[in-house]
C-alpha cells in the first residue's frame, strides 16, 4: 500500500515548524525529510525554494501509475521523484521508495477531526478521472451536486468542489476538519496560541456567530476548521 502525506513549502523552516508544533503536531523522525504529524496526517516541511503545496505519495504503485499518467499528463522529474499536476493545479509528488517512519498514533492536533484534502476544480469531471487513475474511488457526492468525495483504500480522502460553490476563502489546496459542534472551543484554542486567522465565517450561523474559521500555513496550505 502507498503512503500519502502532505507536502508544504517551509522557507524559513523554523516558521513552519513553529506553526505545526503550536497546533499540536509532533516531530516525526526521518533521515531525509523534515516531517511533523499526528494520528491522522503527516506533513513534509520542505525548505527547497522550488517546493509547492500539494501531496506526496510513497510506495509500490509507481510502476502501475506512471505509465498510465504519462498518456494524459506531463510528468516532471525532480531528483528521485516524479511530479504530476492534477487538473485543479495541485502537484502530486511521487517516490518509488517506501516511507519508513513510525507514525504518531497517540497524538492528535488541536484542529480536530481530519477529513482530508479539499480542492476547487474548474473541470470537475477531469479532476475525478485524474484521482480515479490513482486508485481513488467515489465515496460520496456527484458531479451533478458539484461536490465529490473520493477515498483511497488506505483511508485518505480528496474532496473536489466546483468553482464558486463555497461562500468563503478557498486556498487551493486546503485541508478540511469537521468538528461536529465542538468548533467554538477549537477556535478559542487557535486564538489562544495566536495562530493568525485568515477568515472568520458567520455565513452558516443564523445568529451571526463565528463558528467556522480558515487558517493558512506559511507555505500556502489552507485549513478549513468547520463546525459540521
Amino acid at each position: 500500500m502507498p503512503d500519502i502525506i502532505f507536502h508544504t513549502p517551509a522557507k524559513p523552516l523554523a516558521k513552519s515548524h513553529q506553526f505545526y508544533t503550536d497546533l499540536g503536531f509532533e516531530v516525526v523522525k526521518h533521515s531525509k525529510f523534515h516531517l511533523v504529524g499526528d494520528e491522522k496526517s503527516i506533513f513534509e516541511l520542505n525548505p527547497d525554494p522550488y517546493a509547492r503545496a500539494g501531496i506526496k505519495i510513497f510506495g509500490d504503485l509507481w510502476e502501475e501509475w506512471i505509465p498510465k499518467l504519462e498518456k494524459q499528463y506531463t510528468i516532471l522529474e525532480k531528483e528521485d521523484q516524479k511530479v504530476v499536476y492534477a487538473p485543479s493545479g495541485c502537484p502530486i509528488y511521487m517516490l518509488k521508495e517506501a516511507l519508513d517512519i513510525e507514525k504518531p498514533t497517540d497524538t492528535r492536533s488541536l484542529l480536530g477531526n481530519f477529513m482530508g484534502l479539499s480542492l476547487e476544480c474548474h473541470e470537475l469531471n477531469r479532476s475525478m478521472d485524474f484521482w480515479q487513475s490513482l486508485d481513488f474511488k467515489v465515496s460520496m457526492g456527484s458531479i451533478e451536486k458539484g461536490w465529490v468525495l473520493l477515498m483511497h483504500e488506505i483511508g485518505f480522502g480528496v474532496s473536489l468542489m466546483k468553482p464558486l460553490s463555497c461562500p468563503h476563502l478557498f486556498f487551493n489546496p486546503s485541508i478540511s476538519y469537521f468538528n461536529g459542534g465542538k468548533n467554538p472551543e477549537i477556535i478559542q484554542k487557535i486564538r489562544d496560541i495566536k495562530i493568525p486567522i485568515a477568515e472568520e465565517i458567520t455565513f452558516f450561523n443564523k445568529e451571526n456567530v463565528v463558528d467556522n474559521v480558515i487558517i493558512q500555513d506559511p507555505g500556502g496550505f489552507g485549513f478549513f476548521i468547520f463546525n459540521d
